[in-house]
């Protein structure tokens, strides 16, 4: 990418593409660095574009950076908008944003897309959770596992569902007892 010229279309391509590579190593400061710089010049176009975007969200999102995050996924939604991965990033930001009916709709989307995927109905049951659909979140994540009983995702499926099998009561003396000192004992008198 270094090696070629400003304005030159091949330079925009590596660019981006040296961003992706550094979301995969772990390096979301030099993604984005590289990222913008291919976004700023103009050999990107269409869907280039907006997956570059898509990238630079993935790169904001890794940094902690939500604001930045959703206004390139809203704008490579206008580029890539029958992208899966797009809806599904924009689910787990709206997530994270506790926007829960923004996610509920971008979730849906990529299950419109890609009904089977697990890594997608994953998402599902977390959102579905954050929801108050206790019974639908559990019903994705036996999808994601029927869907990859053997990966990492459907792993995490079961991991989910195993927290959420586990009963939330409280059985010391105070549940019994509320008048009592908090640590289970009868309050002086």
């Amino acid at each position: 990418a270094d090696l070629g010229q400003p304005g030159d279309p091949a330079r925009d391509r590596a660019l981006a593409a040296a961003g992706n590579m550094w979301i995969a190593a772990g390096q979301p400061g030099r993604a984005a660095v590289a990222l913008d710089k291919a976004l700023a010049g103009q050999g990107l176009q269409a869907e280039q574009h907006g997956l570059a975007l898509l990238d630079r969200a993935r790169a904001a999102e890794a940094q902690g950076d939500l604001k930045t995050a959703r206004a390139k996924i809203d704008e490579a939604a206008k580029t890539i908008s029958e992208d899966p991965y797009l809806w599904y990033f924009s689910a787990a930001i709206s997530l994270r944003e506790e926007n829960i009916p923004a996610a509920k709709s971008s979730i849906n989307r990529a299950l419109a897309m890609v009904p089977n995927s697990a890594e997608v109905l994953f998402e599902a049951g977390h959102i579905a959770k954050a929801g108050g659909g206790e019974a639908q979140g559990g019903a994705y994540w036996t999808r994601a596992i029927a869907a990859d009983p053997n990966g990492p995702t459907g792993k995490a499926a079961r991991k989910a569902m195993a927290m959420t099998d586990a009963p939330l009561t409280v059985t010391n003396q105070v549940a019994t007892s509320p008048d009592g000192d908090g640590e289970g004992g009868k309050p002086e008198q």
